[in-house]
């Protein structure tokens, strides 16, 4: 059985009594809706459209193929595949298999990925057989060289992958006949998944998802969205992120429509909206910057959509406005980490000042959230700490790394708050303000400066499409901001410029940056969210 690291039978079972957790998983979901719409439409992309029957059956054909491999029960099995009707389905397919699945960005290359294979010691890998013009094949041969014994599995393999296992809705299955028993199916109260979270140190750490969180979070965002299975959701951001999660698993639940794209440019997402009348994105705060900047919009039928949600990074109240003004529906924003669904969610009903401000919104139904000093005791209401969380919507903590969950929750056990590492305030009435990263503060001669507060308010400048601070070493000072940006079209934002905004502004002036580097677009994580490390890293090497 996959264990959960950190929760006891005691905590499950009190969630159950809750009625936080239930004893349905997301197959048994998926199982419903074929029998009782079977034909409806379920899932799509450029490629393929299916029902829900059609669905259903790719799900035990594709079981049928890796059932071939016999791999052990809770076998970890990597994902490198971006989003696709295929990646959607496999995650079924591996659960029907009681086989763990372990999700790393398709960005992710040879060294990225030794270091989480070597922790897992998976026994495959799943790839497309290219992405963005990189032979994904090669690269799962190359990994899998000093591991004889892990498969490679290719989705919609090319001629010359004869000695890999072949997935493809266009193809029967490669396996027997008959989809290994039932007592194979993960239950609903045990881990089916990893997610990769580097973290600022770069050190991978693979974070527990038992199926109940998944459900979970699924019945809290898609009621503060208010979905229903009359709409037609949009997976517009990675569905290796806590983002894509959300999308996935409120289409299990809702039985709503499902659409996926290649791609997150507006050149991908508007046709789509258009052609499928999507009614209910899901996205990240970089995908929904460009989306509302397009010139494209002016092309395109968008009167379909209904609500916007954004995860995995702060969301200027600039992108808000615009987006909201321009796509002409509410925008709900989401804060939270890997380690945890949501520290705060904004529902479609709360008022435009909680919607456009600097509030994530109220903690999911279940979760318990505090503010706390350096010492770890609650602060009141309205004064800034740390946010710690916990509750069944959490991790149940790092998969093989028993220690790393203590540091991070501070013990295993009920009596665990999982740190996240984000100054915060909540309010009277529940709702969270994110005010920094603690690691992500400069230290510049003293002074504090959080980037987020600076990112926010140059969203506003017309020429940033989106900015990142990163600190950078200063002999004098310890270190000072660096501003880096992806402009808008048009002659790009200088150094003076940004000064005479913040200057106006009435901004501290120790929190001005001192440097402006320009970018085409950042590295990013599997949600989306800037790698500040490695953004940093970028910078000192140009200077």
């Amino acid at each position: 059985m996959a264990r959960p690291t950190r929760f006891t039978q005691e905590m499950i079972d009190a969630w159950v009594r809750s009625g936080d957790w239930t004893g349905t998983t997301t197959l048994d979901l998926l199982e419903a809706h074929a029998a009782a719409r079977p034909d409806e439409i379920s899932i799509v992309d450029p490629r393929h459209r299916l029902t829900w029957r059609e669905a259903l059956a790719a799900v035990d054909r594709f079981a049928r193929t890796l059932a071939a491999m016999e791999l052990d029960r809770d076998t970890p099995v990597v994902l490198q595949v971006p989003n696709s009707v295929e990646e959607s389905l496999l995650r079924l397919a591996l659960k029907r298999l009681g086989l763990l699945a372990a999700y790393v960005p398709a960005v992710w290359r040879g060294a990225e990925l030794e270091a989480v294979v070597d922790l897992l010691e998976p026994g495959a890998m799943v790839v497309p057989s290219r992405f963005r013009d990189h032979d994904m094949v090669a690269m799962a041969r190359e990994t899998g060289r000093r591991r004889p014994a892990m498969h490679v599995v290719v989705v919609d393999p090319p001629d010359d992958a004869a000695d890999c296992i072949s997935i493809s809705l266009d193809r029967e299955a490669d396996g027997g006949d008959a989809v290994p028993d039932g007592d194979r199916r993960y239950g609903p109260h045990e881990v089916t998944k990893l997610v990769v979270t580097s973290g600022s140190t770069g050190v991978p750490k693979l974070v527990e998802r038992p199926e109940q969180q998944e459900i979970l979070w699924a019945r809290g965002v898609t009621a503060r969205m208010g979905v229903t299975g009359d709409d037609v959701i949009g997976g517009f951001v990675p569905m290796s992120g806590g983002p894509g999660y959300h999308a996935w698993g409120g289409w299990l639940l809702t039985g709503a429509k499902f659409v996926l794209t290649d791609g997150f440019a507006p050149e991908a997402l508007l046709p789509a909206i258009e052609r499928e009348r999507v009614s209910a994105i899901h996205t990240a705060p970089a995908i929904l910057a460009r989306l509302a900047d397009s010139p494209l919009l002016e092309d395109y039928d968008t009167s379909s959509l209904r609500v916007i949600r954004t995860g995995s990074a702060n969301l200027p109240p600039a992108v808000i406005e615009k987006a909201e003004e321009r796509l002409a529906c509410p925008v709900v924003k989401a804060g939270g980490a890997m380690e945890a669904c949501s520290f705060g969610q904004v529902g479609i009903h709360d008022p435009e000042e909680i919607r456009r401000g600097a509030s994530i919104g109220r903690v999911m139904d279940g979760g318990e959230i505090r503010v706390v000093d350096g010492e770890g005791r609650a602060l009141p209401a309205g004064e800034a700490g740390e946010l710690w969380i916990r509750g069944p919507a959490t991790s149940s903590g790092y998969f093989r790394n028993p220690r790393a969950t203590v540091e991070a929750w501070g013990t295993l056990g009920p009596e665990g708050w999982f740190r996240t590492g984000d100054v915060a305030t909540v309010d009277a009435d529940g709702y969270v303000a994110l005010v920094g990263r603690i690691k992500e503060m400069i230290n510049r001669g003293g002074m504090d400066v959080f980037p987020l507060e600076l990112e926010s308010i140059l969203a506003e400048h017309p020429k940033i499409l989106e900015a990142a601070v990163v600190g950078i070493p200063d002999d004098a000072l310890g270190e000072v901001p660096c501003l880096c940006v992806i402009p808008t079209a048009g002659d790009p934002v200088t150094l003076e410029e940004v000064t005479a905004f913040l200057s106006e502004r009435d901004l501290a002036r120790y929190k001005f940056p001192v440097r402006l580097e320009l970018f085409s677009d950042f590295p990013r994580g599997q949600t989306m969210r800037v790698n500040r490390r490695r953004l940093a890293e970028r910078v000192l090497s140009s200077a």
